[in-house]
Parts: structure tokens; sequence; C-alpha cells
């Protein structure tokens, strides 16, 4: 199981099906499925099993032009059971350094009993590109 670390850049394995959305792998699918959109700064979770527990998508926004700074964290809750997906919109900055995105989210999905309750079930670290690569 992964967490996320403050101050650590963890690169993820995880599907990129264009070049704006980031997936996670869930673990067994308990974990349920976290996906990140450059395009409108959305990040999705999906419960995929109906165990009663709800799904969390736990992410940080760093900035890579000043040592991978955190800078701003939050979480994405779903509460509405198997098989539903929630959408939580931001406004993340944008921007380039070197080539690509000055702003990188780092993110996971984990299982939880109650909003703070961990079961143990948590998905692989994902990066995501917050300005698209």
């Amino acid at each position: 199981m992964t967490a996320l670390t403050a101050g650590t850049l963890m690169l993820g394995t995880g599907t990129a099906q264009a070049a704006d959305k980031y997936c996670t792998l869930a673990e067994n699918f308990r974990a349920g499925q976290a996906c990140f959109y450059s395009y409108g700064d959305k990040l999705t979770v999906t419960d995929m099993l109906g165990d009663g527990y709800r799904t969390v998508s736990v992410w940080k926004l760093t900035d890579r032009a000043n040592d991978n700074k955190v800078i701003r964290t939050g979480e994405c809750h779903n509460y509405s059971g198997a098989g539903t997906t929630k959408t939580c919109n931001y406004n993340f900055p944008e921007g380039t350094y070197g080539a690509s995105s000055r702003y990188l989210i780092i993110f996971s999905s984990e299982s939880r009993n109650g909003p703070y309750e961990k079961t143990g079930w948590v998905s692989n670290v994902m990066t995501g590109y917050v300005s698209g690569r």
C-alpha cells in the first residue's frame, strides 16, 4: 500500500487514456478509482464495490518550479455507494516549467469506513499534469 507523503514526489503507475486524463488502478477494486482531468481541473471518484465503504481520493498539488513544494491538499469523497461516481471541481494554477506543466497533482484512492477511518484498501499513487503535458 502507498501513502501520500508531503514534500516527496511519488510517481505512480496508472493509465493515461489521453494527455489530460490520469487514473489510478484499484487494488482488487476495493479502493475504487480516481481520475484527474487536467482540462477543467476535475477529479472523479468511482466506488466500484458494494462493500459499504466510501471511496475517497486524497490529493496534493505540487509546484515543480519550487522543488516540488506542496502548495495545496485535499480530498474528494464519494459516499453515494457502489457504481456511482462523484466529481469534484477545482481551480488549480496553470503554467509551464521547462517543456511541461509547472504544477502536478499527486493522488490516490482509498476505502474508508466513514469520513476518516481507513480500511486499508489503497490504490496506486498517480501523478497528473495540471496543464496537460
